[in-house]
């Protein structure tokens, strides 16, 4: 029984070998019939992977350049050529340092030429620092809360005691300004006296 036992493991075997045989023909053939596909599929996969490490790769170095642009010009603001280099890697940061710089000096002719930025938050700031600087009430999105504190003030110098409780209620009480809202409340109340 030894001998059948030995025959029968023999052939099984030899169909397993077969049948790893057969498939690895199939694969073969299979392979051949699709080999260009299969390259193209390869490269398109490995160019995809490039072509996002490359691309992540030269944002990092922009970003980067922008970066040294910009503590060159913190430490020189005279420093034409870092200006230039941040300008063109790095536009809205760019704006922002011309933003921050027309602040600090009060330039109203570089905040005109700011407010009509395409960066919407450079713009709205920019509109909103050259209309305080210019005595009038400035409108923002972002100072949104000061600009009704603003209004209030204004109202109340004119008289206009109602209008001006009217805007200083929008503001809420958790607000970094909601402290300012209520000495103006206040001064409505001596003025109503």
């Amino acid at each position: 029984m030894s001998i059948k036992d030995d025959v029968n493991y023999v052939k099984q075997e030899l169909s397993s070998d077969e049948k790893m045989l057969e498939g690895l023909l199939k694969v073969e053939k299979f392979y051949h019939k699709h080999k260009l596909k299969l390259v193209g599929l390869v490269a398109v996969v490995v160019f995809v992977f490039g072509g996002y490490a490359l691309k992540d790769a030269l944002y990092e170095a922009r970003i980067k350049s922008s970066n040294e642009a910009l503590l060159a010009l913190q430490q020189n603001p005279k420093d034409t050529e870092a200006l230039e280099r941040l300008q063109n890697k790095n536009k809205p940061l760019y704006e922002l340092y011309l933003y921050s710089v027309a602040i600090k000096n009060n330039d109203k002719v570089a905040l005109k030429s700011l407010s009509g930025s395409t960066h919407a938050m450079i713009a709205d700031l920019s509109k909103y620092h050259l209309a305080v600087l210019e005595h009038q009430v400035g409108y923002s999105k972002y100072y949104s809360e000061l600009s009704k504190i603003q209004e209030a003030f204004v109202s109340l110098q004119k008289g206009k005691v109602q209008n001006a409780t009217d805007k200083l209620s929008f503001i809420e009480q958790n607000s970094p300004f909601y402290n300012l809202a209520l000495l103006l409340k206040h001064q409505t109340i001596k003025v109503e006296k």
